[in-house]
């Protein structure tokens, strides 16, 4: 529900942001989701492989790890 209501969205990656702030547990939460750059082999094994399948501006479906479950973005690099 909450990944459809993401991608519903005008702008999807300022629903994205909205909904971090309102639900990670995360530090990232203060950043609107944002991990900032990341690079293979530094991650959780389901983590990196979520990250790195999508495309561009892409959501996930729920990616669960063993620190949690997680709704992922990918952002382009800064």
């Amino acid at each position: 529900a909450l990944r459809a209501r993401i991608v519903a969205d005008d702008d999807p990656v300022a629903a994205f942001g909205r909904a971090a702030r309102a639900r990670s547990d995360c530090a990232s939460f203060e950043h609107d989701g944002d991990l900032g750059n990341r690079v293979r082999g530094k991650m959780n094994k389901e983590f990196e492989a979520a990250i790195f399948a999508l495309a561009i501006d892409e959501l996930s479906g729920v990616v669960d790890t063993e620190v949690g479950v997680h709704i992922v973005q990918r952002r382009p690099l800064e």
